[in-house]
């Protein structure tokens, strides 16, 4: 009786990890958003800050995102290094909640990362996505400073 037991709760193990090997099969498989979750998993147990949702073109719902890297593991005397993240996706797709696992990545090696949303097509055409990656970079340098930015 016992050895069916056990038997049975191996079953239920094996049936629970089951669609947990289907996963690197849907990340190679092109699911974008999917493949950059998996990847962030890890960045959620980082001891770096994640300031979310930070307003920088307020009359078209633009934010930007900042991780800080932990002042204990990486003490800088002027500051820590900016990094802006702008992601690919042809000015047609993409969104900075995705590159969480970019933000976490670079923080822990002592970069203050900003990653900014803009507009894309066809809701805009060029050069409003470049203008409003230029209205981020003007938000970055305002703001960097109360984050911890290198201050030259």
């Amino acid at each position: 009786m016992a050895l069916f037991h056990i038997d049975m709760k191996y079953n239920s193990i094996r049936n629970l990890l089951r669609p947990l090997c289907l996963l690197p099969l849907l990340t190679l498989s092109g699911c974008t958003s999917l493949s950059a979750w998996v990847a962030s998993l890890p960045s959620y147990f980082d001891d770096i800050q994640h300031h979310s949702d930070i307003a920088y073109h307020p009359e078209h719902g633009l934010t930007l995102d900042i991780y800080q890297p932990n002042t204990t593991k990486h003490a800088s005397p002027n500051g820590h290094p900016v990094m802006i993240f702008f992601y690919g996706g042809g000015w047609r797709s993409g969104d900075k909640d995705i590159y969480r696992f970019v933000g976490s990545r670079f923080a822990n090696q002592g970069y203050l990362v900003v990653i900014p949303n803009y507009r894309k097509y066809p809701d805009v055409t060029f050069p409003t996505f470049v203008q409003d990656s230029a209205l981020a970079i003007a938000k970055t340098q305002q703001i960097a400073k109360d984050y911890g930015a290198d201050s030259a």
